[in-house]
């Protein structure tokens, strides 16, 4: 029950930390990581998928409020992955299958389910915010060849992720093909991309979209920041290599984003756990917009625009502050960029009022999510509280 616990308002927003603790707090005395003897094949495989769920909601929640993990990788070691989906939910008698199962964690896709491709992406998940740890740690922060090292790991491992995904979806399309695999639907990949050519069983294709969008993210994280602040105030980062590898990613999350709004309009298939991602995918070009002004372009505004339509998806499905106040943030950008490129047409000769100053999109408001030491992320003290009260309070 505590597993499908979701914020939907900012009154249970506020509280969801607190949830959260008590929910990881069961799973660790239950302990759901360890098997018992003499129960039944199906009461271990509900065990497991509590067990991988839970870690999948630890690792996120630990990325959207900016705290440590609470489930450590060694106690993954020795529980098996979850079967796959289709063989939970058929009628027939569940039996068990452990002789071929993976145990522990790994960065390979297995099925291409919820628990198939959401733990090994947690599992990545989990070593980028260790390695944000590490580079804000005040001796090891400094090791620069453990860090190159750790980063190549990294690499390594979502290379892993990608592969297995790619090689598992091709023999899944060849199978459906071939009518050896009925109610499967079909994609191709193409340049990176995802299509749909087959609308007929949606729900594999939006899951595959969504996590192909967290994966370009978590790209856009190894090589750039956590928090959109030093985004915005690292000018060495913003004229480094990294920060051509982090745009090249934000911009496959953009044409993703667009894919899963045509899709998914109403972002019903992972709005409850992966709004974050589509929020930090949106920074860079929040920030590109913001310094370029009238020199962005066309495509930065464009990106713009499809992160705006994916905010308000957000906003009008879970009613949650912070999701409105980004998307009034790159309203505000787009139209002081679109404001200053009409000046600069109307006045060429650069004849014109000065430009408001490059920082003034970091409000107050959006000083509250941070996602430095000291801060809560997407979590803070103004969550939950009504505008009467604030009011009363000014």
């Amino acid at each position: 029950m505590l597993c499908t616990v979701a914020a939907s308002d900012d009154a249970n927003h506020k509280y969801l930390p607190h949830r959260l603790a008590c929910f990881f707090f069961l799973v660790k005395q239950l302990q759901l990581n360890i098997i018992p003897e003499g129960i039944s094949a199906e009461e271990k495989e509900e065990r497991r998928r509590l067990w991988w769920n839970a870690y999948i909601i630890d690792k996120h929640s630990s990325f959207s409020f900016n705290m440590r993990p609470t489930l450590a990788e060694s106690e993954c070691r020795f529980i098996y992955r979850p079967c796959r989906d289709d063989l939970w939910d058929s009628d027939g008698d569940f039996v068990d299958d452990e002789p071929e199962r993976t145990q522990g964690l790994s960065y390979e896709v297995l099925s291409l389910d919820w628990c198939g491709i959401f733990v090994p992406l947690a599992a990545i998940l989990s070593d980028l915010l260790e390695y944000h740890y590490l580079l804000q740690h005040p001796t090891l922060g400094t090791k620069t060849d453990l860090l190159a090292v750790l980063r190549k790991t990294l690499e390594q491992n979502m290379t892993t992720f990608d592969k297995s995904v790619r090689v598992l979806h091709d023999r899944t399309r060849r199978a459906s093909q071939t009518g050896t695999s009925a109610g499967i639907s079909v994609m191709v990949w193409d340049a990176g991309q995802l299509h749909d050519p087959d609308s007929e069983f949606p729900s594999e294709p939006k899951l595959l979209l969504y996590a192909w969008h967290m994966m370009h993210c978590m790209y856009t994280l190894l090589y750039g920041k956590l928090d959109p602040v030093d985004i915005f105030q690292d000018t060495d980062w913003l004229l480094s290599n990294d920060f051509l590898l982090a745009a090249e990613h934000a911009d496959k999350c953009t044409k993703v984003t667009a894919q899963i709004l045509r899709m998914d309009p109403k972002l019903h298939c992972c709005y409850r756990l992966f709004g974050t991602y589509f929020l930090h995918s949106s920074f860079i070009f929040l920030v590109l917009a913001r310094k370029l002004r009238q020199s962005a372009d066309d495509y930065i505004l464009n990106s713009c625009r499809t992160y705006l339509r994916t905010l308000e998806a957000f906003a009008s499905t879970v009613n949650i502050k912070y999701q409105k106040t980004f998307a009034r943030v790159l309203q505000d950008t787009i139209t002081k960029c679109v404001e200053a490129q009409n000046q600069q047409q109307l006045h060429p000769d650069g004849a014109q009022t000065d430009p408001a100053p490059v920082d003034d999109w970091l409000d107050p408001e959006i000083l509250n999510y941070r996602w430095t030491a000291g801060h809560n992320g997407l979590w803070n003290g103004e969550m939950g509280r009504h505008t009467e009260a604030k009011k009363r309070k000014l």
